[in-house]
Formats: C-alpha cells, structure tokens, sequence
C-alpha cells in the first residue's frame, strides 16, 4: 500500500484550519532562521518530519511511515530500522517553543503530532533542504546550516545566512569587512586594543566558515590576525620632500605633522600598526591606512607580520552561487529576500518582520508531495540520505 502524505486540501479541511491560520504568530527573519536550524538542517531529520502527521503518533508509527513513504523499507543502510531513530531526531524543546509540533504520551510513550505552522511552513522547509542535499558538488544541508544549537549568542542559521547573500552580493571579502558591516563590531577599540567582541565573533565565524568550506560552497585562505605587521623606516624626515600645501591627507589618512612624527618613532625602533595608533592618537584602521601609503611610496617597509589586505579570505565559490540561486524561490516565499531589501544585509535583519506567502508555500507543498510527483521525490530523497551518511562517515 502506498503511503500518502496528508494532503494540503485535507489540512485546508481540518475544522481547526482557518482558526489555526489566523492564530499563526507575526514571525522574523531569526525566527525562520531558527525553524530552518530545526527541521531543515539534516536530510534525515527533514525525511522524518515529513512522515509526522496530524494524528499523535509513536516513534514506530513514524519509523513505518517514513520507510513507506520514501520506499525504504529494504534499504539497510539509509531507512530507519532502531527504536528511538524517531525520537532522537525529533526530540528537543524547540520543536515545541517554535510551534512546530506538539508532543503528548501515552503511559511513558512519546507521541508527535504536526501543527498547522508544521504543515504550512515546517513541511516546505524540509522539502528544501532535501532538494539542496542533492546540488551537484556541494554537502548537504547539515553542512550548509549546521547543528541548531546557539553559541554567544548567535545561531549557525544566522551566520550561513548572513554570509551567503553577503559573499553573493560582494562576491568575496575578509573576516574583518564581514564582521564590521554585517555586525558591526570592529577588529581594534579606539585605544587600539584588540576588541574582544571582534575575537569571539570572528571564532563564530571562522567555525561556520569552515562548515561552509566542507560543504563546498565557498574558498577561504586562512591568516593569523595575532601577528601584528611592524614597520621601520627608510628614510629620514629630513630626506622626505613634502609640500605642505599639496600634501595629500586624504591619501595618508592623517596630516603632515603625525607623518614626521611617525618617522621619527620608527626611525628609532620598529612599531605595529597597534603601537603606531595609540602613539599617533588615530584610529587602528587609519594607522594601517596611513602605514600602508608609506610603504608604497617606499618611506617605511613592512618588516614582519601581515597587513590587514593579507588578513583572512573569504570567497563564493560557482556552487555557493549555484546553491543560492536554488534557494531563490524559497527565500522569496519566506520572504527572506524582501526583507534584506527592507532592512539591508546587517544583523538589524534578523529582527525584520517576514511577510510568509502561505498561498505559495502551501501550492509547493502540494505539488512536491503529490502521488505524481513521488518518484522524484524518492529519488530525491534516497540521494539525500545517502550523501548525508557518507558525509557523516567522513567525519
């Protein structure tokens, strides 16, 4: 007997449905974000989500559904065979908290049951996530969003967001850009100190991005932002022809009495960059600006360490650019991508309100879910797991 997915037009005819639609809650960009995280970033955990109906149900109700539905009965190494397959996947407050299912017992055994946000948004997620475990040269969705679990305060959700569609409009950058523009936090504190915030964010970061790397959607070349490049004189102040009044200031950053100054200081000893900010009382970011124009105009040399130009790179690779462009259809339904445009790329985003197309999202639901269309998604979802498991097995 062949397994049916509940159809759209029995959840539309659910007495609770339009009741349940209206009581939908106003959600974010970081809420979507965090229901992807929860149901769309293993191809395993979004197959078994899909086998959860409206009925409570037993972990081996679900285990049979799930065999059934995507024909793995007979497939030893990507069907569910243990107890327990069920309930560790789908386990964890969030699916709760997020609305996304909602759990009950009989005795001590856990039932599931799908809400009307599972079926709406939750199902369309999961569908996704199967489909891009399957792009050509790429990891699957566990790579690409990683484990749903926050770290200071941030989800890897957020981060491969964010730094996806930020690569896909720059096409590449460094750490240091992503974390000021996207975040906003800067790599020195005005006195020149190391900021400590820039320090854990880049950590954050740098995991995603290797996660990203595996996954094979972007390049990175990997600097140590610790060694500090210093600088030393070629020349004396003496022997330097300025002209005050053509002096370029813009160039260099800051005026003609801190350039001899600076020339002094490290005609006398090697400084960085760090050491140059604070003597001069400019900014980190100008100190290396202006210690950079020098170098060039062959006043100063660079004599260890590495410039900020050198630092950490980061670049979209055709499969990142492949794979957000197999995400376009999705951003736009979950209104993602309006909300980028609304808000622009910072994390102040993450707060913008999303506008869901439940028309759209219920019309893809129906569409990949149909008897139709089930072959493909067998087949679909059979390369889904198998790259999920090798990919596993690698690590």
């Amino acid at each position: 007997m062949t397994y049916c997915f509940p159809s759209t037009r029995r959840i539309r005819e659910m007495e609770d449905f339009p009741r349940a639609l209206e009581t939908i809650p106003e959600l974010t960009v970081d809420d979507v974000l965090k229901i992807i995280g929860a149901v769309g970033n293993s191809p395993r955990k979004s197959a078994i989500y899909l086998s959860v109906t409206e009925d409570p149900s037993k972990d081996s109700e679900i285990r049979h559904a799930f065999n059934a539905a995507f024909n793995l009965k007979n497939a030893d190494n990507i069907g569910l065979k243990k107890a327990g397959d069920v309930r560790n996947n789908l386990n964890g407050d969030f699916f709760e908290d997020l609305g996304l299912l909602r759990k009950t017992s009989i005795d001590i055994t856990p039932l599931y049951e799908k809400t009307t946000l599972g079926f709406v948004l939750g199902d369309p997620i999961a569908l996704m996530s199967l489909e891009t475990s399957i792009l050509e040269y790429t990891g699957t969705s566990h790579k690409i969003w990683g484990r749903f679990k926050e770290q200071n305060g941030f989800y890897p959700q957020q981060t491969s967001f964010l730094l996806l569609n930020w690569l896909r409009q720059k096409g590449n950058g460094r750490n240091i850009e992503f974390l000021r523009e996207v975040n906003g936090i800067e790599y020195v504190l005005k006195d020149g100190e190391v900021n400590q915030e820039y320090k854990n964010a880049n950590d954050r970061l740098v995991g995603n991005i290797h996660r990203l790397v595996e996954a094979g959607l972007i390049h990175y070349e990997s600097r140590d932002p610790e060694i500090p490049i210093s600088y030393k004189a070629l020349a004396s102040v003496e022997a330097i022809d300025f002209d005050r009044g053509t002096f370029p200031s813009k160039r260099y950053g800051i005026n003609l009495d801190k350039i001899e100054k600076l020339i002094t200081l490290v005609q006398k000893e090697e400084l960085s960059a760090q050491q140059i900010a604070k003597e001069l009382g400019v900014s980190y970011v100008i100190a290396s600006k202006t210690s950079k124009a020098l170098v060039e105009d062959g006043i100063l040399v660079a004599t260890k360490g590495r410039s900020l130009d050198e630092f950490s790179y980061i670049k979209m690779k055709d499969e990142g650019y492949a794979f957000m462009d197999a995400m376009d259809p999705m951003m736009e339904m979950l209104g993602l991508t309006q909300a980028i445009s609304k808000s622009g790329l910072t994390t102040a985003v993450l707060n913008e309100k999303v506008n869901l197309d439940m028309d759209k999202l219920l019309e893809y639901r129906t569409q990949k879910l149909s008897l139709d269309y089930r072959p493909n998604l067998q087949n679909i979802t059979h390369s889904a797991l198998s790259n999920y498991k090798e990919e596993i097995s690698r690590n």
